[in-house]
């Protein structure tokens, strides 16, 4: 049980960093690096979701493919959450003419670093 909590934990940590970042990169007006992490996020979880369909052996094959598959999806949300919550403060007039300088890129190479650890762990199980 408490392995089950601490897995949520980590997922829900995870989501509140990728909102956010979102919430970051719309104010910046940085939207490449924000649809960038966003497809690396998605591709790793339709590869997690590829790879446990193609696993046959074993008492709940594939299983642990299909959780990284539903943890990268609750990342995305966090991630298009903070975005669209950005977007609502934007457009309920309440932001500044001045934007916020482009923050650095350790969000796309930490959410993409995830991903791909992530399907690699797929595959080995």
């Amino acid at each position: 049980m408490e392995v089950v909590v601490l897995v949520l934990a980590v997922v829900a940590i995870l989501a509140g960093l990728a909102g956010w970042s979102g919430f970051l990169r719309i104010a910046a007006r940085s939207y490449a690096p924000l649809v960038a992490t966003l497809a690396a996020l998605l591709c790793g979880a339709g590869l997690c979701v590829a790879i446990s369909m193609s696993k046959t052996q074993g008492f709940l094959a594939g299983i642990v493919g299909y959780l990284f598959f539903w943890a990268l999806l609750c990342v995305s949300a966090g991630l298009v959450l903070g975005a669209v919550l950005r977007l609502i403060w934007r457009w309920s007039g309440k932001e500044q003419p001045a934007t916020r300088p482009a923050p650095a890129p350790w969000d796309v190479i930490g959410f993409s670093t995830l991903a791909m650890i992530t399907v690699v762990l797929s595959a080995m199980e």
